[in-house]
């Protein structure tokens, strides 16, 4: 029996599926790895400019699948998208898919409100401190073990969490 691969699906189907992040609403997505362009409303970044790319080379249609990023992995997995490519590699995300080299670098960083009395990482890491980080990120396990005395906080928006004063400080990953 021959099996088929995703690839001979995709060009048989005419649609590559590219899994991104513009929602919930007013979300608009993640710059500069995908995100809405503000005066047409089209997906474009990295993400989508790689998938269009990708497309053309497959000779097919790029398909931009709308996901809240907690929902990417099982997209995947349930055949509903083809392709993430923004997705820190883990072990254990690694069990259950194989992935390519790198694509968008990054590095963590800490975003603080202009007004915070918190002036260091060190003042951050107390108990009763507050973190918030993006829901569903790998993120979480770097934010912990720096601040193992702190609470760690998934938030679909952790920037509108910290700007609302509802943590302290976000942990986020910054493409570079």
């Amino acid at each position: 029996m021959v099996t088929r691969s995703t690839l001979d699906e995709i060009r048989e189907r005419g649609e590559l599926r590219v899994a991104v992040a513009f929602t919930p609403p007013p979300e608009t997505g993640h710059a500069p790895e995908f995100y809405l362009d503000p005066q047409t409303g089209a997906p474009t970044g990295v993400v989508p400019e790689l998938g269009k790319v990708m497309a053309q080379d497959l000779g097919v249609q790029p398909i931009f699948v709308d996901l809240p990023w907690p929902e990417h992995m099982h997209a995947l997995l349930d055949g509903q998208v083809d392709l993430l490519m923004s997705y820190t590699n883990t072990p254990q995300r690694a069990l259950e898919v194989e992935f390519a080299d790198r694509l968008l670098p990054s590095e963590v960083m800490i975003m603080l409100r202009a007004d915070s009395p918190l002036n260091s990482q060190t003042a951050l890491e107390r108990p009763g401190a507050r973190i918030g980080i993006w829901h569903g990120s790998s993120i979480a396990r770097v934010a912990a073990s720096r601040f193992p005395s702190a609470a760690i906080v998934e938030y679909p928006e952790p920037p509108a969490a910290l700007e609302a004063g509802r943590v302290d400080a976000c942990v986020v990953d910054a493409v570079t």
